[in-house]
This record gives C-alpha cells, structure tokens and sequence, in this order.
C-alpha cells in the first residue's frame, strides 16, 4: 500500500487513527489522499474502483470499508484506490471523540426514523462540498494516471459507504470530463441533492431495509430517479444487514452483496 496522491487542506488538529474494536479508523483528515492498491499485472483487468469509507464525515472506517474492500478487489483483477477524503475536525482527546460520536449516531437515528420517502434536499455543508471535491479530483488522478498503472480510462468508477456514499453519489451527478466516473456503487449511502446529469453513470445501490441510520426509502428513491432520466440503475434491498456491514460476514444475504457487485462489475 502506498500513499500516491496529495490534494491540499489545513487542519488544526493533526491526522490520527485509533482502534475501533478489531478495527482502525482515521479522523481529522486534512490533507485528502489516495491510497493504490494496484491488482497483479498478471491477472490486471484495467478496471479501476475508487473506494471512499463511510464515518459520517466525523471518521473513516478506512478498514472495514476501506483496505479490506480494496484487497478483495485486487484478488480478482481490479485496481483499487482508497480515498482519504476531508472531515470535519474533531476533538484531540478519544474519549471526547467517542462521546461526539455517540450522538451523531442517536441524532442520526432518530432522523432516519422521522424521514419520509423522499430524497434529501438539503444543500450541501461545507465539509460534504470539500469531500466530494475530493472524490471529483480523485477520478480525474486516477485517468490521468492510467497509464503508468495499465488502466483503462473509460473503466474507472467509484464505491462510497455511507457517508462516503454521499461524495460518491455527489461524483455522479457532479462529475464532468475528466472527474466523471464510469460506474457509481453506493452502500447504505447518503445521496447527495442534485438533478440527473444527461450522462449519468450506471448506479448499483444496495440497502438494508433494518437500516436504522440511513432509510432504505432513500436508496430507492435514487433508484427511482436514476431510472426517470433514462439512466441506468440497480437496486439490492437485503431485509437486513443493519449500518455499516462492510465486508461482516452475518450469515445473511447481504454478505454477498460484494460479489453482486463484482458480476455487476464484470457484466
């Protein structure tokens, strides 16, 4: 793993990562990277994911939704490339962090639970602005360095957990020229408020319909607006999976939504 692009941003309070269970998350993310993970020459498709982790812009589960994606990406032929996008600053002290985390969380719930059908309208705030920058400009790194990895320009595409999903889906309506992405994948996601481009990118979207942060209702209302445009979508509801599976093996359906999505993919 190698840190191969920096982007530009200042922060108060230094980047850290910290344990979350088995897991490592990073927060305070200042200066936006990218992190390759490039598949085996031998059995390189050219295709091209780049991976944005959920944490509601307060963190990254840069494992979870991260690292461990990209590596089972690589296993099967495809180039992955890990974004380390903005976030909101948070406290330099854990414990304060956590105690701000739990209720991000009761707040999200509990907006989840009042949520109608629809899809969010809110503006953007100015962290989601910058983070989806950074999704926009990491597209466009990647094309533009096609050719030193053995990429194929016209396959490159974009995964985002969550929140991550929100600067994913914000890519995807967004996205021009270079910084458009070929294919979008959004899990349990925010979608970011926008119209359709005339361009838009095929969508695959899974939802767990237990979700108790993010409604499903929200996922099948993008869904439905991709297919009003006359573009390309494909919706998985799993009836449940919870928040932030990751690649958790539950002994359910929804562990198999990754190689949903690698048929997806390789369709």
């Amino acid at each position: 793993m190698s840190s191969v692009a920096e982007l530009q941003a200042t922060s108060p309070v230094p980047e850290s990562s910290l344990a979350w269970g088995e897991q490592q998350i990073v927060r305070n993310v200042s200066s936006p990277a990218l992190l390759a993970f490039p598949a085996a020459p031998e059995g390189n498709t050219g295709i091209s994911v780049v991976i944005a982790p959920g944490g509601g812009f307060r963190f990254l589960a840069i494992d979870q939704e991260g690292t461990e994606v990209a590596r089972w990406l690589n296993a099967r032929g495809i180039n992955a490339f890990v974004l380390k996008y903005r976030l909101q600053p948070t406290p330099r002290s854990d414990l304060l962090f956590k105690a701000g985390l739990i209720w991000m969380f009761a707040g999200a719930a509990i907006n989840a639970w009042r949520s109608d059908d629809q899809l969010p309208d809110r503006p953007f705030s100015p962290i989601q602005t910058k983070a989806i920058s950074d999704g926009l400009k990491a597209i466009a790194w990647v094309r533009e360095n096609a050719e030193q990895w053995n990429l194929r320009v016209d396959s490159i595409g974009m995964l985002g957990f969550s929140a991550g999903g929100a600067v994913a889906s914000g890519v995807a309506k967004q996205g021009r020229g270079a910084e458009r992405a070929d294919f979008v994948a959004l899990l349990y996601a925010v979608p970011a408020a926008g119209e359709v481009p005339d361009n838009a990118a095929p969508l695959f979207i899974v939802t767990a319909d237990d979700d108790p942060v993010v409604p499903a209702s929200w996922s099948q209302a993008l869904h439905e607006q991709w297919l009003a445009a006359g573009r390309e979508s494909t919706l998985i509801r799993y009836p449940e999976g919870g928040h932030g599976f990751g690649l958790k093996q539950q002994g359910i359906a929804a562990d198999q939504w990754i190689a949903r999505f690698h048929e997806w993919l390789m369709r």
